[in-house]
Parts: structure tokens; C-alpha cells; sequence
């Protein structure tokens, strides 16, 4: 009884660790409005192994086109589909969508094998059996459906099975956000003669094992920084953990916990053994506060208020609070996590379960997406990642076992019916399959949010020479760049995305490249004053860049001074 108790606290313990990327379950529009991108569905015949010419067999992969804006000679926009249903990045693209007009472009997305509706062998029960039929689910293998559908795109061919037909020296641009920027950037390096740029956001690529400069506490140590940005009071933060703990000791204080946070009937705390499951449920909504902290409501995984972090705090725990009770400083918690979980108790019927039964209390992905992301961490997406605690973030300290042995402990469990081994988790395997240098790699444009934790494993530094353009966005979360323009998008995303736009044409036409891009972040970030009217932009390229007049340093600097203050 003992080591299955150890087991269990073991898997506690280790999903607690995991990070999820932030993609929708919903196929939610980009930001607070109405407008929908329109697309025609069809299949590609893949091979089941793209690198075993022995093994026959295969299966068919969506793909999404729109040829709204194309003309002939045009480029294609290519969207590397990432751990889900293809619309659901559709959807979370608009800045692709917005830019076929000015590029004259067709826009194609690809589905990822084994997510959504293209599952290798008919259908998710029958793909995800056992080891052996998940054997095929790989950004290796993904990136080689993308190239072999792009290549026969491309042929010149007719084909009844073809909807379109593109000559051979097409352009091509990848797009991707998340996961799928990291997709876009890898298809780039390893397919260079298919994919001619690429626009990668928010893309982790170097939070693997022994990546230079990436510290396993990256991700938290953000989190906190951005809470810190927004005016919250992260001693109290740090402290709540605890409080949740000393709270479920007594039964008064279980009934406390089970009233403020409307715990469900089958979740309820009734031992202090629930504490870190609560504390993981709280944990959670922070994280994907600070990841979708965005300058205008959005329903990108909850309907959420413009800058949501700064809401929270805000409303529920200022800096300088002092709170020292735990009755206090739980109810403040609450507060904070309703903003992200049931912000302005949009569904009245919500209630809190964290337990196992539960389905994913984030929204993030249906549980058959979120098993198969899982198999992917414990085969080839081994991040290393943990909280620190300490100096480094206001979490608890959870790195006293490294990130790689709790994945050894934890995939066998999750994965037992599949018999998962130790050996199939490929701890090197990104740095294998494409290494942390990026040296040689030309004609790619990766964008970091500053409030997005997931800075912490992207490129921090270019090459222009290159045109290896990396940056990081002030005011910017979670692929802020890639979604659609937005009256109330800070000011400086707006200057990141038109340079963007400059080397695109660079990657496409070199008689309208501009030689001395600057990518970097150097604009004022003001951020808006006034979000009761949020809109999409529409067609606004180049979003007043070569209509406004340049603010002086002095008058930027007194704008921004005059919102801090404020803050």
C-alpha cells in the first residue's frame, strides 16, 4: 500500500510539472469579435512512415485552403498545424488571413498527424492502442507530411485528387504559433528547397535538455515576473500555497475551501492530502492567465477581460495588500483564478474539480489531444521545466528531482496500457533531430511575447545578416503577434509585425527586400487607454505605419510615464 501511495503522490507531483501549450478547444474566433475565416477541407495521402520505404501503408491527413487572395505567381501561406483539431489555428491566425491580400497568397493548413481527424489508423481508439501504432507520432514525421503535400501541391500536375495546382517555383512562407512555431521554424532548417521563410511565434525551441542558457525555472520565474508587471502581490502569492495546506487540516477550514471555490461534489476537499491538487488547479489558472495576458478581451481559451492579469490584481491582491491570514489570502487566490476560470461567472452552473474524473480545468484540449501531446513529451518533446521557488518564483520548489527523472516515473503510469519503456523516452532527441545553434539557418522570423512564459526556451538573438530575425514583444503574450490586428493592440506589435512583413518579402522577392531590417523591439510600447470598443483590423496593412507620424522619444517617454503611474 505504501509504494502505490508513493506512485500516486509521484503522479501528482509530476503533472503538476507539466506545461501545456495554450491552443483552444473551441474553435473561438481571434479575439473579442465576430469575424470567421472561411476555408474548403480536403485529405492527403501520406505515408504511415515517411522514412521506411519498405512500409507501404498509409493514411490520409486534413488540410484547409482558402485561394480568396491568390493570383498567379502569389506565394503560399503555409500553416504548420500544431497538437489539434487544424481549425482550431485556423482560427487563431488572423494576421496570416489578413496578409494573403497584401502578398496576393493562398493559404494552406495542414493537420498534424494523429490529432483531430487525421489519425493513421482510422480512428483515435485504434491509433493510440498501443506503442506500436502510436510508434509514427513525431514533429519528424509531421514536418515530412507538410513537405511531401507541399511538394505534390506543387508539381504543376493535374489531378482529380488535387483542388488546386501550384508550379514548382512557388514561394513558400510556413506560419506557426506554440508548438507549431516551433514546427514552422524546424521546417525551415530541415526543409529549406520546400519552405523558402518562415514566421515562428512564441516557438520553445531551445527548452530540451542541456540547451544553453535555458534554466529549468524559466517558465515560472516569468509567470511571476509578468504578475509582478501587472501590480499583484506576489509575497501573498507565495505564501498561498501554504495557506491552502494549513486550511485543509481541519474540517472547518475543508468546508471553507469547498464553499469559496464552489468545489464540485466529486473533487471536494476532505483531507489534507487534497492541498496540492487545489494548489495545481490554482497554479494552473495563473499560468495560462499570464500566457493569454492579452490587450483586449478574448475568448482565446476563456472569455477573459482586456489584460487580464492586470484585472486580477487589480480587483483581488494590489502590491502592498499585507494580507497574513490564510482565510484572506485564499479568498484572494479565488478572486484571481475566477478571472481566468468563470470571469464575470460567465457560466452560472461552473463549479471547481481538480481530481482525478476531472476533465482539464484550463479548457486547453479535449483528452484526446492531451494524450497524445503527453506521449509526444515522454518520446520527443522531453522539456525540462520546473518551478523553483525561492528567489526565482513565487511557486514551491519542485526541482529537487530533475525534470527528466520525474518524466521516467511518471510516462510508465500514464502510459502503462501502451507499455510504455524507459528507452522511448528521447531525452536528446530535439537536440539530435535539430540541435540548439541554429547556425546557418537563414530566412526565419521568431517572436517571444514578454509576458509569455514560454520566453524562457525561445531564440533570444539573431543574425540579421541571416535574415535570423529573434525578438522579444514588450506588452506581448502568447503568439500576440500572429493573431489578428486589433484596435486596441499595443503599439509596438504593430511596428513588429509590419518589419515582419518587410522580411517576408525579403524571403519571397528579392527586388522588394529591404536590406537594413530591423526586427527588434525598439518602439514605445503604449498600451491602450480605452478598451470598450476593441476591434479587429481588417485589410489595415500597414496599420498606419507609413500614415502616422513618428512619436518623438521625449513624447513616448512622457506617455509611458504617465501609464505607469496609473498602473
Amino acid at each position: 500500500m505504501k509504494a502505490l501511495l508513493l506512485l500516486f503522490f509521484t503522479v501528482v507531483a509530476i503533472e503538476s510539472r507539466r506545461r501545456r501549450f495554450p491552443h483552444s478547444s473551441l474553435y473561438a474566433s481571434t479575439s473579442n469579435s465576430e469575424m470567421t475565416y472561411t476555408w474548403k477541407e480536403y485529405k492527403f495521402e501520406t505515408r504511415l512512415d515517411n522514412f521506411d520505404f519498405t512500409n507501404l501503408n498509409t493514411f490520409n491527413i486534413r488540410y484547409l485552403v482558402n485561394m480568396d487572395s491568390y493570383s498567379t505567381g502569389g506565394p503560399i501561406f503555409f500553416y504548420t498545424g500544431n497538437e489539434g483539431q487544424i481549425e482550431e489555428f485556423a482560427n487563431a491566425t488572423g494576421l496570416m488571413w489578413d496578409l494573403a491580400g497584401t502578398f496576393k497568397a493562398a493559404v494552406v493548413l495542414a493537420e498534424h498527424r494523429y490529432y483531430g481527424d487525421s489519425q493513421p489508423y482510422g480512428d483515435y481508439d485504434k491509433s493510440y492502442a498501443s506503442a506500436d501504432t502510436l510508434a509514427y507520432l513525431s514533429s519528424e514525421q509531421a514536418l515530412a507530411d507538410y513537405a511531401a503535400l507541399l511538394t505534390w501541391l506543387k508539381n504543376g500536375e493535374k489531378d482529380p485528387k488535387k483542388p488546386v495546382s501550384f508550379s514548382a517555383d512557388t514561394k513558400v512562407i510556413a506560419f506557426g504559433g506554440s508548438y507549431g512555431g516551433m514546427l514552422s521554424a524546424w521546417f525551415r532548417m530541415k526543409y529549406p528547397h520546400v519552405v523558402d521563410g518562415a514566421y515562428a511565434s512564441s516557438a520553445p525551441v531551445l527548452y530540451f535538455n542541456n540547451a544553453p542558457g535555458v534554466e529549468w525555472g524559466g517558465f515560472d520565474m516569468i509567470t511571476t515576473e509578468t504578475f509582478a508587471k501587472s501590480g499583484c502581490d506576489n509575497d501573498v502569492i507565495k505564501k498561498s500555497w501554504e495557506a491552502v495546506k494549513n486550511l485543509t487540516q481541519t474540517e472547518e477550514g475543508q468546508k471553507f475551501l469547498n464553499d469559496l471555490f464552489n468545489v464540485d461534489q466529486k473533487s471536494l476537499v476532505n483531507s489534507p492530502d487534497d492541498a496540492d491538487a487545489l494548489n495545481d488547479y490554482i497554479r494552473e489558472g495563473i499560468e495560462y492567465m499570464a500566457m493569454t495576458d492579452y490587450s483586449y478581451p478574448s475568448d482565446f481559451l476563456k472569455p477573459m477581460p482586456a489584460s487580464p492579469v492586470k484585472y486580477a490584481c487589480d480587483k483581488y491582491l494590489k502590491a502592498g495588500s499585507g494580507l497574513t491570514e490564510d482565510k484572506a489570502i485564499v479568498t484572494a487566490m479565488a478572486g484571481i483564478t475566477s478571472v481566468y476560470f468563470n470571469y464575470n461567472n460567465f457560466n452560472p452552473n461552473y463549479t471547481v474539480c481538480f481530481k482525478d474524473g476531472c476533465d482539464d480545468a484550463g479548457g486547453l484540449v479535449d483528452d484526446r489531444s492531451e494524450r497524445h501531446t503527453v506521449l509526444q513529451e515522454c518520446t520527443e518533446i522531453v522539456m525540462t521545466m520546473c518551478a523553483e521557488g525561492g528567489n526565482n518564483d513565487f511557486f514551491w520548489n519542485e526541482c529537487a528531482i530533475d525534470p527528466i527523472t520525474m518524466m521516467k516515473q511518471g510516462c510508465p503510469v500514464w502510459f502503462q496500457s501502451q507499455k510504455w519503456k524507459e528507452g522511448m523516452l528521447g531525452v536528446n532527441a530535439i537536440s539530435t533531430e535539430y540541435g540548439y545553434s541554429w547556425n546557418g539557418v537563414t530566412n526565419v522570423i521568431l517572436t517571444n511575447g514578454e509576458l509569455d512564459p514560454w520566453r524562457a526556451g525561445g531564440v533570444q538573438k539573431g543574425d540579421n545578416a541571416r535574415r535570423l530575425f529573434a525578438t522579444s514583444i514588450t506588452n506581448s503574450a502568447h503568439h500576440f503577434d500572429l493573431r489578428q490586428p486589433n484596435t486596441c493592440d499595443p503599439s509596438n506589435v504593430a511596428w513588429i509585425r509590419y518589419q515582419a512583413v518587410q522580411a517576408m518579402w525579403c524571403f519571397i522577392d528579392s527586388s522588394k527586400c529591404t536590406n537594413d531590417l530591423d526586427i527588434l523591439d525598439n518602439k514605445p510600447s503604449i498600451m491602450p487607454t480605452d478598451i470598450s470598443n476593441c476591434k479587429d483590423i481588417v485589410g489595415g496593412y500597414p496599420w498606419g505605419q507609413n500614415s502616422t507620424p513618428a512619436i518623438s522619444t521625449f513624447a513616448a517617454l512622457f506617455v509611458f510615464i504617465a501609464y505607469a503611474l496609473n498602473m
